[in-house]
């Protein structure tokens, strides 16, 4: 509870230096702030990592412990699994692994390893997630006998089974001998991997379109390589201070020499370690790991990794993480910095071969998207001297010019759209496509005339933006409050939408209509000191800016001028004061506003316990589970959250079970499951909305006490049980016994993070 009050009092004073901090000292208390967070955010971990154990330890009977002990001993003797009691201890590790494997929750093995250790039976794992399917081969498929359900995780655009050295011929003698009864036996062969027999036997593949990795600019180029037709979706943004993503450096002296696996380039692996030792030595890449990976063959990467346990030292490697390898050293991995060396070069007439075949671009998207913040190519060569058909040619062609194609509109020309916005009966007509309103037309002008670059409707994760200000170093969303659009539903959805795209980093900055045609100028002035903070500039910086102090986190609190509604359920800015007709928080307005608290206190008004949350895992699907199973995931959610609307209990039980449409149909299953639990006896309910149908009961666990009185947390204002609010209502009565309507009603809102009170809100607020 003491992590969370400090949370809270970090977040309301990162709020109030807005204000009322002396800029001379703001960026030192800041940095505190920011190592308060991490701080917080590490002991969370921590928590939770202990409880989790504490909870599997105490399940554990002595029986089962002996045998995990024993078994983990077992399996220390294997070791390779090439001396001559190997086999014996392969035994004794499947026999201990019976008595204790239901000891432990997730088993997470090599498929090796659970084949060494585990008797071949039916259902002996509930489910078996193969993950990095690509890279496993037949040998994989005894895992569909011994557990109840597989899911394959996999990419078939990554690196599959090498069979460099395997006699083909031999290889397809024994299948044609052994197997050819068996359907789809063709694909049973070295060059198919498990997630290809996936493909094939299973119809349920979902797609999964987002990418948290990269930077834009650096998965862009697997995106125009192998995702043309279902790009990923970057959805890592940034601010101010991150590294230049892409980097390139032409070692002019690079020479080649020896051949295949065994080639290497001597000057360009002494380029790239002089790099990582002035990357450690600079303060910008503190804390951050790295890699390097070779684009051919082996030996340059051993020849790089001698030369760093040279000049930095094993410890020092150790400390950064710092692998060097080939693509498949890195497959399923990932660093913070990652250094390419091409390796080829032309000197002494040496012939450069062409890597064009579908490996050899699986192996480019791999190594060309293991970066998450900046990647290196080193390079001898030009584009010139590299066939138009090679990946290398591909990958130096991107590097020398990255970009990032976004959705843009193209062909608006501005000059004609400022006419369109001057003449007089424009209010009659639609705005231009791609526009929503000409709120919207008329901020863009604003911006596009400062020499910014914007996106019109920038699509991100399925989502709109009204406007993106897009620079090389940072980018800022910029939403368009008009009066026409934000009705009490439609400002929810907006708040879950920037809510969403916030934990990607993207910052948000809002513009009220009526603020902004009040006082054009005055309305926006606060957009330009948010730009320059976040680094969007109008133009690219040849070098990249100093980090400012230590590394910040996904935001928590989001530094905007015009602070909108976070729920997040454990940081919120409590909105100002309003006047009792207004509804926003207008740009400008806050010198004229109370202070948001006074500066000798920074603790909140009325402090209430923290929501509990259902933590959420697969359950039955509602088509065609038995209703008793139902009750139980049911119940399990009423006793994490309740009291709770059975609105929300249903709609946690249909993100979990994979829907995105809380349809007709699953109500009326939920309804009779919920209404069959409370004839049975395991829930109670009551009808504190007074709006009829079981969809709007408050239900609780039987027995439980009807009100629990707690933050918001996750739920919209219409999920809060009448009766919780009044509780709250009574608090501040006691405390302030004098309230008017409209104080309380902006008492509770504070309490509750609403920003908008319109006259819904008030009434569901004052019962």
């Amino acid at each position: 509870m003491a992590m969370f009050v400090e949370t809270w009092n970090w977040a309301r004073a990162d709020g109030w230096l807005k204000e009322h901090a002396d800029p001379r000292v703001e960026s030192s208390i800041r940095q505190q702030i920011d190592l308060a967070q991490q701080r917080i955010r590490k002991d969370l971990q921590d928590l939770g990592a202990s409880k989790a154990w504490e909870f599997v330890l105490a399940r554990l009977k002595p029986e089962q412990r002996e045998h995990l002990m024993a078994w983990r001993l077992a399996v220390k003797k294997i070791g390779k699994g090439t001396g001559k009691y190997a086999g014996e201890y392969r035994k004794q590790a499947r026999h201990h692994l019976e008595y204790c494997r239901a000891a432990i929750p997730a088993w997470v093995m090599p498929i090796y390893r659970v084949a060494e250790t585990t008797k071949a039976a039916p259902n002996l794992f509930d489910v078996a997630i193969i993950d990095e399917a690509s890279q496993s081969g037949p040998e994989a498929l005894f895992l569909q006998y011994i557990a109840r359900k597989v899911v394959v995780v996999g990419d078939d655009q990554q690196i599959s089974p090498d069979s460099v050295g395997l006699d083909r011929t031999a290889v397809d003698a024994l299948r044609q001998r052994y197997i050819m009864d068996l359907p789809h036996w063709d694909a049973l062969g070295v060059d198919n991997s498990f997630f290809d027999q996936a493909q094939i036997r299973f119809a349920g593949r979902i797609r999964l379109c987002e990418h948290f990795r990269c930077m834009p600019e650096i998965i862009q180029f697997s995106n125009t390589l192998c995702y043309q037709a279902e790009p990923l979706v970057p959805l890592r943004q940034y601010g101010t201070g991150r590294l230049t993503p892409i980097v390139t450096r032409h070692v002019r002296d690079g020479y080649a020499t020896g051949s295949g696996e065994r080639v290497v380039n001597q000057p360009e692996a002494e380029a790239i370690v002089a790099q990582v030792v002035k990357c450690i030595a600079d303060p910008s890449y503190d804390g951050k790991s790295f890699g390097v990976i070779c684009l051919q063959g082996t030996a340059q990467a051993n020849l790089i990794r001698n030369l760093l346990m040279d000049r930095i030292g094993v410890q020092q490697m150790q400390a950064r993480a710092l692998v060097c390898g080939n693509a498949y050293a890195f497959q399923g991995d990932e660093r913070d910095v990652i250094f390419l060396s091409m390796v080829a070069a032309t000197n002494e007439g040496r012939r450069i071969g062409v890597f064009s075949k579908e490996a050899d671009k699986r192996r480019f998207n791999v190594a060309a998207s293991r970066a998450r913040d900046q990647m290196w190519l080193f390079h001898c060569v030009a584009l010139d001297d590299l066939s138009a058909l090679c990946f290398r040619r591909q990958l130096l062609e991107y590097c020398l010019n990255p970009k990032v194609e976004t959705k843009t509109v193209e062909g608006i020309d501005v000059g004609r759209l400022r006419q369109q916005a001057r003449e007089s009966g424009r209010a009659n007509s639609k705005p231009p496509v791609p526009f929503d309103s000409w709120f919207e037309v008329d901020v863009f002008l604003q911006i596009v005339g400062r020499g910014f670059r914007v996106i019109p409707q920038y699509e991100l994760a399925s989502k709109r933006i009204d406007l993106l200000v897009e620079g090389m170093e940072g980018r800022l969303a910029v939403e368009c409050d008009g009066d026409q659009w934000h009705g009490l539903e439609e400002w929810d959805r907006d708040v879950d939408r920037q809510r969403m795209l916030e934990r990607c980093g993207l910052r948000f900055w809002r513009v009220r209509g009526s603020a902004y045609y009040r006082d054009p100028d005055t309305a926006l002035e606060p957009l330009w000191h948010v730009l320059e903070e976040q680094g969007v500039f109008t133009g690219f910086r040849a070098t990249p800016r100093p980090s400012p102090g230590p590394p910040a986190l996904a935001p928590e609190v989001t530094e905007v001028a015009v602070e909108a509604e976070i729920d997040d359920g454990e940081l919120r800015h409590e909105p100002p004061e309003l006047d009792s007709d207004s509804e926003f928080f207008e740009p400008g307005e806050e010198q004229q506003q109370a202070p948001l608290f006074p500066a000798t206190s920074l603790t909140a008004p009325l402090s209430l316990p923290p929501y509990a949350q259902w933590t959420p895992h697969p359950v039955p699907d509602v088509h065609s589970a038995p209703l008793p199973e139902i009750i139980n995931v049911l119940v399990e959610i009423v006793a994490a959250e309740g009291p709770v609307v059975c609105r929300r209990v249903y709609s946690l039980y249909n993100r979990a079970a994979g829907n995105s449409r809380l349809g007709r149909q699953i109500v009326h299953v939920l309804n009779r499951a919920s209404y069959r639990a409370v004839k049975l006896g395991r829930l109670a309910q009551n009808d504190e909305q007074r709006r009829g149908g079981q969809m709007n009961q408050v239900v609780r666990i039987t027995g439980a006490p009807e009100l629990s009185v707690r933050e918001r947390g996750p739920r919209s204002l219409e999920d809060i049980p009448p009766l919780e609010i009044a509780a709250v209502r009574e608090r501040l009565r006691q405390q302030e016994p004098d309230l008017g309507e409209d104080q309380m009603v902006r008492r509770l809102a504070a309490v509750y993070g609403i920003v908008r009170k319109t006259t819904q809100v008030r009434k569901m607020l004052l019962g």
